[in-house]
């Protein structure tokens, strides 16, 4: 870390301090160490992260200017030494990180070009490490966390990317943390929990997700992060008790550090209790959401949800209250948009029966509970459903059944819906056709379940990255299988 043995080691023990989430110890440590290294910046860095983790985990400013005021004596002392000593790789990969945090920082606070422009200069720094010792992998993993992060930039901020001389690529910056991973001497902790993000949210590979938070949260129990990851990923694969016992878990600890972080999870818990069909209890725990944020995040979702539980408890002129808050969520993330697209055709839609019934098989899809999804499909009457409801019904039919091993099932379920003209216009062909790709996937035909996975590629909404990560992960299982 920083060529001095004594002063390394007491840097890790500080860092394995922060991972444990016993911050005092570790900022007591980091003080200790500006003392007795006045000249060394490592100390100040890593207290300056530990206050930027606080302010994005609270949005509380008492943390910001803490992470400035460290950050700005670490810099000035890395500076100082990059004068005397521009190729030593250690300072550059740490100039890398300190430009990093602040990109960090400036992207939290909607200062775009300021982002890029810090991560312009990361960039050059980390690129100046591997290049000076091509055996220090800790610097891949800043590259890789660059590359991977950019390459989810949306579109109509490409302007400033290409301003600022930057590329996203999500195969490169996932090798590169790995690499960081694998072979990095201090990087390990901090790349497995990246992995286990992309992992989990690029190309739905749960299970190699779920290897790297079992080793975090088996070396840190109590880390909130680690747990609150773990809790995205059981959500995914369906297993929402287990979820919903570590989001209370997170619940209980109300750590001030990261009060929005527990924000985030009572929303979580909401969004489980709406999947279980709980929906008066659902509409509790999201207004409670509502209430202990301080992010307008996830914001329009909550309340489209809200309107959807008054929807099925029968309250429908409460319910168009909820559509109309839905429309003011953070419009930069996909999730908040989509809440304000569903508002407008909500607001002014009557509810039937089979709407519901749709809703609480999709509802029992998410909580793994194939069956009784099929079971409340059955009592949908769909000679009363218009054609893109009717696609919607058959993919979560077809979807239920080959989760339940039934492929031919499956495959009967939606076949007819190949040569209806009706289909180039669906907003669902996407959805529609990896199915069908999945389907001759479980039937070992390589060749036509590729030919329906380039369809899907061809429809998706880009936005839509929950289901771009189901297209990746089959695209990736194809090229194993077609050499």
């Amino acid at each position: 870390m920083s060529g001095n043995t004594q002063l390394d080691s007491l840097l890790k023990l500080g860092r394995e301090y922060s991972y444990q989430f016993e911050f005092q110890k570790a900022e007591n440590l980091y003080q200790d160490l500006m003392e007795k290294f006045p000249n060394s910046p490592y100390a100040s860095h890593y207290l300056s992260q530990n206050y930027l983790w606080f302010y994005l985990g609270s949005k509380d400013s008492t943390y910001k200017f803490l992470y400035e005021k460290y950050g700005k004596i670490a810099f000035n002392k890395a500076e100082k030494l990059y004068d005397k000593d521009e190729d030593d790789p250690k300072l550059n990969n740490l100039i890398g990180h300190i430009y990093l945090l602040k990109s960090m920082l400036y992207a939290t606070e909607g200062n775009s070009m300021d982002a890029f422009w810090a991560i312009k200069s990361s960039v050059s720094y980390f690129e100046d490490a591997v290049e000076l010792d091509q055996n220090y992998y800790d610097s891949y993993l800043g590259l890789g966390t660059i590359k991977y992060a950019l390459s989810f930039v949306p579109g109509f901020l490409g302007w400033a990317i290409s301003i600022a001389g930057l590329s996203g690529d999500k195969e490169k910056g996932l090798r590169f943390i790995k690499i960081a991973y694998d072979k990095g001497s201090s990087s390990k902790t901090e790349a497995a929990y990246h992995l286990s993000k992309i992992y989990t949210e690029y190309n739905a590979e749960y299970d190699s997700a779920k290897i790297y938070l079992d080793y975090l949260i088996e070396k840190y129990p109590n880390n909130i992060l680690f747990l609150y990851q773990y809790a995205i990923l059981l959500i995914d694969t369906r297993e929402l008790e287990k979820a919903d016992k570590i989001l209370t878990e997170i619940i209980n600890l109300n750590n001030k550090k990261f009060s929005q972080t527990t924000s985030f999870s009572i929303f979580l818990k909401a969004e489980i209790t709406f999947k279980q069909n709980d929906f008066n209890k659902a509409i509790s725990i999201y207004d409670k959401f509502l209430r202990t944020t301080k992010s307008i995040d996830y914001t329009g979702l909550a309340h489209l949800k809200i309107g959807l539980s008054y929807v099925m408890l029968g309250d429908s002129l409460i319910a168009k209250k909820y559509f109309i808050l839905a429309r003011n969520g953070n419009l930069d993330i996909p999730e908040d948009q989509k809440a304000k697209n569903d508002s407008y055709l909500f607001y002014d839609k009557i509810f039937t029966e089979n709407d519901r019934n749709i809703i609480l098989a999709e509802n029992y899809f998410a909580s793994g509970k194939y069956q009784k999804s099929l079971n409340t499909i059955v009592e949908v009457n769909i000679s009363k459903l218009d054609y893109n409801s009717l696609i919607k019904l058959k993919i979560l039919e077809a979807e239920s059944l080959l989760s339940l091993d039934k492929i031919k099932y499956a495959e009967s379920a939606i076949e007819n819906f190949q040569d209806d003209l009706r289909l180039s216009s669906s907003s669902f062909r996407a959805e529609y056709f990896l199915v069908l790709a999945e389907i001759k996937y479980a039937e070992n035909d390589y060749k036509s379940s590729q030919k329906y996975l380039d369809l899907s590629f061809d429809y998706i909404d880009e936005s839509n990255n929950k289901l771009m990560r189901h297209l990746v992960n089959l695209k990736s299982k194809l090229r194993r299988k077609i050499r």
